[in-house]
């Protein structure tokens, strides 16, 4: 690998997304260390953390190193769990570049809408207005999210959530250009998932996935 290129190592490098793996590509050299800041993707897997010490640092402060890093950051994976706090320090140095994003919000009971914690994690997707596709894991929607248009979000996802019906309806209206919409084992407080469709905008496809 040392005879390769620089661009040539970076373009292979750019490939590894898993957290854990480029924190190991960055102790294998300098010249390694060097090359990940042009990785594309970061997934934080649900086990990320577990057998992290409560006296080591903080996960949030170690996504958004690894985040810090990175020159142009187009997908952000995040299942390993995190505060608002996180996602807001995060968003602050990405949410433009980012193209896709996926979240899961697994502790309802601390990170859902209905605590009135201003602005909710919901809200905070919304800073990343040049999203493409976004998809959502376990939210809990009992107040629209404070989102303005997203112009170019073509896939929308929302899996095992929990939403009021005026508050789909908003959220639809914010992704005027959606071709494909889906939930996964919805449960809504009220009717089924509706996407909203206005003027001539394509259609979405609304498909479940159980």
């Amino acid at each position: 690998m040392e005879i390769l290129p620089d661009a040539l190592l970076q373009s292979i490098l750019s490939h590894i997304n898993n957290a854990r793996d480029v924190a190991a590509c960055n102790c294998v050299s300098k010249r390694w260390k060097d090359s990940t800041p042009y990785i594309r993707s970061l997934y934080f897997p649900r086990n990320l953390f577990y057998n992290h010490s409560s006296d080591g640092e903080d996960p949030d402060n170690i996504v958004k190193r690894m985040v810090s890093r990175v020159v142009r950051l187009e997908e952000l994976i995040v299942y390993s769990p995190f505060s608002t706090s996180g996602l807001a320090s995060w968003l602050s140095l990405v949410g433009l570049s980012l193209s896709q994003r996926e979240l899961r919000l697994d502790n309802l009971a601390d990170n859902n809408q209905g605590s009135h914690e201003s602005p909710s994690m919901l809200d905070l997707v919304g800073t990343a207005r040049n999203l493409e596709s976004l998809k959502l894991w376990k939210v809990v929607m009992v107040r629209p999210p404070k989102w303005d248009v997203f112009p170019n979000l073509k896939n929308l996802e929302i899996v095992s959530a929990r939403f009021e019906d005026h508050v789909l309806d908003v959220v639809f209206q914010s992704c005027p250009f959606l071709t494909r919409s889906s939930g996964g084992s919805p449960r809504s407080y009220g009717r089924k998932w509706r996407p909203i469709y206005k003027g001539t905008q394509p259609k979405p496809k609304n498909e479940y996935v159980f």
